[in-house]
């Protein structure tokens, strides 16, 4: 059998150099271990709130899990990981971490004052109890003033906090936090979203509550650690999403008519500028809606709004639109009010008439020479200066013959005779007719619209006298004059008085009212007074 002696083979010096390659390996490991673990605990901690930050609470998670592998005993590695597990609703796992590091380090005050901050509305138990653990351990030494101010605040009495997004009416899914308005350590409330009254067997708030769809009844009590409790607060929520698909209905088709609309002067373009205010609105209106907290109210108004857009732009798309009519009747009103001659003539225009006519024919122009302008708007425009025309042309003075053959001015004031005679002993009487047969200077006939009235004295011999012929408009305030006799009519109250010119209430009148084409009233004689009644239909 062969058999090697190794130190008879090899050399001395390669026994040596193996030896020494051995024993570098082994302190190279412990060299390397002892400088690699701190450098990748940081790392592992880096990364775990990076991801935090980011709401990457799973990778956060993962990330300190790493970090306590190498530091068994690390208080900031269980606090990041505590931050996460919360970011995903995983309260127990959060408790059991955030119980660990003050088991680790239970009289470190700033790390527990960093755990109660983040279990005191989550966990409010948990973190009172944790607060007592220190407290026992801690005991004869003096409190500073943050640990003061959480015993003072635990044995408060307890108040029902704010709840957010306040009670009302929303057009979509929310979630419901309680926040109060200072830390009240040891404080638990309990809910219900069923309409029931709440009590300790309630569930406990310690996240938001979702309300995703109808109508919502949260009710919500308080209880400090002694047991004093809040009186039950009551909220009434609602989720109604119609409205919130109507609004996204609108935005569509406003984006939908921007899209397809060109700038230009022709038929079917919006005019210069009309897109990019209208962009404006709807890029607003969009930025109030990605509110994700939007009540019905605030939905509405932004409704409201984007379709007052959207009706506007409309306006500004030209339309077809024939203005045939109003420019014939703007070129007859020009030609009427220049052939026309202002003054107290027959035939001229009453002082003022013209700028009145001028002022719509303006109006019209306006109207015509507008490019976006509607059928409808240009249809009212033309009757409107019809109606302009037609009441310039009756402001016109007429020089009238009455059947008595005095002559008198008819028009916006009307001057009759100048008769002195006054024997009033006859009866007054009121003759009106359906249409007025007005006798011109020039022997034609003028038609009147409203009717005549006719004032006239019936003596004892039966002799008749007319005073007046005149068109009554029983719409406005008239005066009628014949020498010293008025007759006045006020449209407000349907009353009228004859008088003479100068008379007192003690001078020959007669009064009464006119309504409904029917005159009534009383004749009065001077120095007799109250003579008769009279009444003409």
């Amino acid at each position: 059998m062969l058999s090697v002696n190794l130190n008879k083979r090899l050399p001395k010096v390669l026994i040596i150099v193996l030896m020494t390659a051995i024993l570098m390996a082994v302190s190279s490991a412990s060299i390397y271990g002892n400088i690699a673990k701190p450098e990748f605990y940081q790392k592992f901690m880096d990364l775990g709130n990076k991801y935090l930050q980011e709401g990457k609470y799973q990778e956060a998670i993962l990330e300190f899990t790493k970090a306590i592998k190498i530091e068994a005993k690390s208080t900031g590695a269980r606090v990041g990981a505590a931050k996460g597990y919360i970011g995903i609703s995983d309260l127990p796992n959060a408790e059991k971490l955030l119980r660990e590091a003050q088991t680790i380090d239970p009289k470190n005050e700033a790390l527990l004052l960093e755990m109660i901050d983040i279990l005191k509305d989550l966990a409010p138990q948990t973190a009172y109890e944790m607060l007592q653990i220190y407290l026992k351990l801690t005991d004869g030494m003096e409190l500073s003033d943050p640990m003061r101010a959480l015993l003072d605040s635990s044995i408060e009495k307890p108040v029902i906090p704010q709840l957010q997004p306040a009670p009302g009416a929303y057009v979509q899914p929310i979630v419901v936090t309680l926040n109060s308005d200072k830390t009240r350590l040891g404080h638990v409330y309990y809910y219900t979203a069923d309409g029931n009254e709440p009590d300790k067997s309630s569930a406990q708030y310690q996240a938001p509550i979702p309300i995703n769809e109808g109508s919502v009844t949260i009710k919500v009590i308080g209880y400090n650690p002694s047991d004093e409790l809040t009186e039950v607060f009551t909220a009434q929520y609602s989720i109604d999403p119609q409205l919130k698909q109507l609004v996204e209905a609108i935005f569509d088709e406003a984006q939908k008519v921007y899209d397809n609309t060109t700038e230009g002067n022709d038929i079917g373009n919006s005019v210069p500028g009309a897109k990019e205010e209208f962009m404006n609105a709807i890029t607003k209106g969009k930025e109030l809606f990605d509110n994700p907290i939007l009540t019905v109210g605030q939905t509405q108004e932004i409704n409201n709004y984007l379709k007052g857009a959207l009706d506007n732009f409309k306006l500004k798309i030209i339309e077809p639109c024939d203005k045939t009519a109003l420019n014939n009747v703007i070129e007859k009103a020009k030609k009427v009010m220049a052939s026309s001659v202002e003054g107290s003539q027959d035939g001229q225009i009453k002082p003022g008439s013209k700028k009145i006519l001028n002022n719509q024919i303006e109006a019209a122009t306006k109207v015509a020479t507008d490019i976006l302008t509607r059928q409808s708007t240009a249809d009212s425009a033309a009757s409107n200066l019809q109606a302009a025309i037609k009441a310039f042309e009756n402001s016109r003075v007429r020089v009238v013959v009455n059947p008595d053959g005095t002559n008198f001015t008819y028009g916006f004031k009307t001057l009759m005779g100048d008769a002195k005679s006054r024997t009033f002993t006859g009866r007054f009487t009121v003759v009106t007719t359906g249409t007025a047969h007005l006798y011109r200077a020039d022997k034609k006939i003028y038609k009147g619209d409203t009717g005549t009235i006719k004032i006239q004295l019936t003596r004892r011999d039966n002799s008749v006298t007319t005073y007046a012929t005149e068109t009554w408009d029983k719409d406005k305030s008239s005066v009628l004059t014949r020498g010293t006799w008025y007759a006045e009519y006020n449209g407000a109250d349907n009353t009228f008085k004859l008088y003479p010119e100068g008379g007192s209430d003690s001078a020959d009148r007669f009064v009464g009212t006119y309504i409904n084409g029917k005159m009534t009233g009383k004749v009065y004689l001077s120095g007799v007074g109250y003579c008769m009644d009279f009444t003409a239909q």
